[in-house]
This record gives C-alpha cells, sequence and structure tokens, in this order.
C-alpha cells in the first residue's frame, strides 16, 4: 500500500533496522530525502497480503546449467548496475490489501548511493471475453503517445520531474509528477493562426485548423458570421438593438421594418455553430421579441437578423 496509507507503522525501521553486520548506529535505513516522501523508517507500507502468491518464477539472474546469480545481486560480482533486456521476476499474483484501491508494493530499495529508476508496468485489466492488457511507461518511445493499452505515467521515474502540471498553459508537461508553477508562463488561447484566413485571430497561440474559414471553406459554418466583413449587403448592425447586453436569461431584440417583408433570426456560438433559429414571418413597421437563452453557456454569441435583403448581426455576451 501506500505509505501515508500505512497505519501499522514500520515493520523494517523498528527492530529490523539495527545496522545489521555494519554496526550502523542509527540503523541502516538513514535517507530523509523529503522527494521519496514519508520516511521508511515511520511507515513502510508494508502490510499483510490477503492473498499469498503459491509460486515464483525469475530468468535472466541465475544461470540455468551452474545456478550462480553472476549479477550484482548475487556473490559472483560486485558492482553498482544491472542492466538487461530479457530478465524478469515473477509470481502467481497479488491483490492489494484494500480492494477499492488494490494497490500493490512493488519493490522497497536502500542503497547508500543516489537512487533512480524508470518502471514500465503491464496490467492485466479483466475483460470479456479476453482480458486487457495495460502498458503504464515512464516514457514514450519515438512515435508512441496514450491509448487504450499504452499509457504514460509520470510517476513511474524517480526522482520525480518537477515541471508545469496545468494544460491550461502552453507549458504543460504530462510527464511532470509534481508542480512547479514557475513553470508555467503562457496560458493557452486557442483560435486560428493562419494569417490567410477571413477569421485569423492575433492573440491566439494554439492553432485549432478546424477554426479556421476561407471563402468556399467555412466547415459548414456560416461564414458571414464568422467573417462579418465579407457578408454582402449586410447593413448596419444598428438596424436591430438588443438588450439586455451581456443577458442573463432573456434577451429582447427590436427592429424597424419600412416594408412588409419575411423575417427570421439565428443565434451563432463563438465558432460559428448554430445554436438557435426562429422564422419570424412577414414584419411591416416596429418589432419587438424575446428569446430564451437561459440553456445556453456563458460566452459570446452572434445574433443574427435575416431578410430578403438585409443581413444585420449584432455580439451578445451570454453571462
Amino acid at each position: 500500500m501506500l505509505k501515508n496509507q500505512d497505519v501499522s507503522g514500520s515493520f523494517i525501521g523498528g527492530v529490523n533496522n539495527d545496522g545489521g553486520s555494519a554496526a550502523i548506529p542509527s540503523g541502516l535505513l538513514t535517507n530523509n530525502d523529503p522527494a521519496a516522501g514519508i520516511p521508511i523508517t515511520v511507515s513502510d507500507g508494508m502490510d499483510t497480503m490477503n492473498t499469498i502468491p503459491s509460486s515464483w518464477a525469475d530468468y535472466g539472474f541465475i544461470n540455468d546449467t551452474s545456478g550462480v546469480d553472476s549479477t550484482i545481486f548475487g556473490s559472483a560480482k560486485q558492482g553498482y548496475e544491472f542492466v538487461s533486456y530479457n530478465a524478469a521476476l515473477m509470481n502467481s499474483g497479488v491483490s492489494g490489501v484494500s480492494a477499492d484501491s488494490n494497490v500493490v508494493l512493488v519493490a522497497q530499495i536502500t542503497t547508500k548511493g543516489q537512487l533512480s529508476f524508470d518502471l514500465n508496468i503491464e496490467v492485466e485489466v479483466p475483460a470479456f471475453p479476453n482480458p486487457v492488457y495495460v502498458k503504464y511507461v515512464s516514457e514514450f518511445a519515438i512515435g508512441e503517445s496514450n491509448s487504450d493499452t499504452l499509457k504514460l505515467s509520470p510517476f513511474l521515474r524517480y526522482p520525480s520531474t518537477c515541471g508545469c502540471t496545468d494544460p491550461e498553459f502552453l507549458e504543460y508537461n504530462p510527464a511532470s509528477s509534481c508542480s512547479n508553477t514557475d513553470s508555467c508562463h503562457t496560458r493557452i488561447v486557442f483560435g486560428c493562426t493562419d494569417t490567410l484566413a477571413c477569421n485569423y485571430d492575433i492573440s491566439a497561440n494554439y492553432n485549432l485548423p478546424g477554426l479556421c474559414c476561407y471563402p468556399g471553406n467555412c466547415n459548414d459554418r456560416d461564414i458571414g458570421v464568422v467573417c462579418p466583413s465579407l457578408s454582402i449587403g449586410r447593413s448596419s448592425g444598428r438596424f436591430v438593438d438588443v438588450h439586455p447586453n451581456p443577458v442573463n436569461d432573456e434577451l429582447i431584440f427590436r427592429f424597424n421594418s419600412e416594408q412588409e417583408k419575411g423575417y427570421s433570426y439565428s443565434i451563432y456560438n463563438s465558432l460559428g455553430e448554430l445554436v438557435l433559429n426562429k422564422s419570424i414571418g412577414k414584419v411591416s413597421g416596429q418589432f419587438t421579441d424575446q428569446i430564451d437563452m437561459s440553456n445556453l453557456i456563458s460566452g459570446i454569441y452572434i445574433f443574427k437578423l435575416n431578410s430578403i435583403d438585409i443581413s444585420s448581426t449584432v455580439k451578445v455576451i451570454k453571462k
């Protein structure tokens, strides 16, 4: 289990931390590095397992013929580094002490030197008709990315890599396991950064190609709303009056038609997507109506009044 979930104290940090044959007065476990969390002499994360492994198996450590362990873990060789791409230590399976979290202690390592490691873990997820195997890695290889069976976990690397963990900033680093607020500098502003697009946004720093509009190619949106400057025959915005603006629930609009003609209105969100529309019918003289905007989320909208020869737009802010 996690050390902060361990209420039984430290088993290995108690009477078993007496210095051993080295006769170290303060014991073997002397590292109080804050980056390692709770000192292992206080809580070691060890508890009785509900399921005891019935068998163990390994390969890549002991010579099959001589039975000698020639790695740094055996007596035949001394060193400080063990590198292998074909070694494994396995058992019949374990489960965590707490069934709801199923946290399993993988390893506890003691060293007099500097500790660093990267872990890659494969987890079997029960599923019908066949289980799903998900690999968690500390770093992606070139060309790899998150998927249903491969996931990046920054917590599989030690020492921890601190950085910007806020995805709303350009400096966001998914490989960071701890937050360093000084690393977050530039808040992401989504928009169209193509200078050839009619809705090029000079304030945007993160391009969304689907937002960019061009004559004849505006992703099924009304280019006259997205880029009002391209709307032919558009009258002054003063043709129609809207209030209150900003609006909470009910938006009231008013206009005057000198000749009897048919009108309709449409409301678009900031992406140019149609969210409301209604046919008003024929109007002669002054006309006033109200629109229920209570179900729309907060943001910027475009109100557009249309007739056979007039298209008038007004920007509306929804609180």
